[in-house]
């Protein structure tokens, strides 16, 4: 006899960077001990929480979506809202304050309610970036993997991504007047030597594209009730919301 099968709710968001629409289900038990396993273990990083996330989401989404084409803000995003359906839309956290009137209050606890983070900065016009009156480069943000290599090599001493590599993985395509190369249609040598035969103003002007980067973001006001500090509370990034 054949055990029974319990039936998942599903759910559908808007992917920010691309505005499509992706069924997703909630994260199951198998999920979640990923998950514990990663928030037991001491202080993990940046790395380490993208590749559970990425492992989470990639378990998760039901649409056929090519996990490593997405940006790490839509990443993080899509997790957030996993986390949201599958345990619950708030998260207890604490904002570290020495009050000068409470010498037993160090903290202001605070709730962040799921559903009210959002993605900000997100500009279609950040991605064109105009090099001369007749070339324009279209770049893409940053994938996970990029992410991963970055975190990666800031570990080693004796590797670091160069920033024209950063560039060239984040490039999409190279307009000529009217016409439009697709990057990947060329070899890595040919886009470097592209790149080198930039002006170092023109080659700035690409970089501070990552700048611009859209980001998970949840503001609000936090008051200690003891003296009357005031503070803006602002969590970006997933290290913020892993919770």
């Amino acid at each position: 006899m054949n055990l029974p099968k319990i039936e998942t709710a599903t759910y559908e968001l808007t992917v920010p960077s691309s505005n499509e629409i992706i069924k997703y289900r909630p994260f199951l038990v198998k999920e979640e001990k990923i998950l514990l396993m990663t928030k037991e273990s001491e202080n993990p990083d940046a790395l380490e929480i993208s590749v559970v996330i990425k492992q989470i989401v990639n378990n998760c989404i039901l649409s056929d979506v090519n996990i490593n084409d997405l940006a790490t803000f839509d990443l993080e995003y899509i997790f957030i809202n996993l986390r949201s359906k599958s345990v619950g839309n708030t998260v207890d956290l604490i904002y570290d304050h020495d009050c000068p009137n409470d010498e037993k209050t160090k903290n202001i606890p605070f709730i962040v309610n799921l559903d009210d983070v959002v993605v900000e900065d997100i500009k279609p016009d950040n991605s064109i970036i105009q090099i001369t009156d007749t070339v324009s480069i279209i770049m893409k943000y940053p994938d996970y993997d990029l992410i991963k290599d970055l975190y990666s090599n800031n570990e080693d001493n004796n590797k670091k991504i160069e920033d024209i590599e950063i560039v060239i993985r984040s490039m999409k395509y190279i307009i000529d007047n009217d016409t439009k190369h697709l990057v990947t249609n060329y070899s890595t040598e040919e886009i470097t030597e592209f790149l080198e035969s930039l002006t170092s103003n023109q080659f700035k002007k690409i970089f501070s594209f990552f700048g611009t980067m859209p980001a998970t973001s949840y503001r609000t006001e936090l008051t200690c009730e003891h003296c009357d500090f005031t503070h803006d509370a602002h969590l970006t990034g997933i290290v913020d919301f892993f919770v």
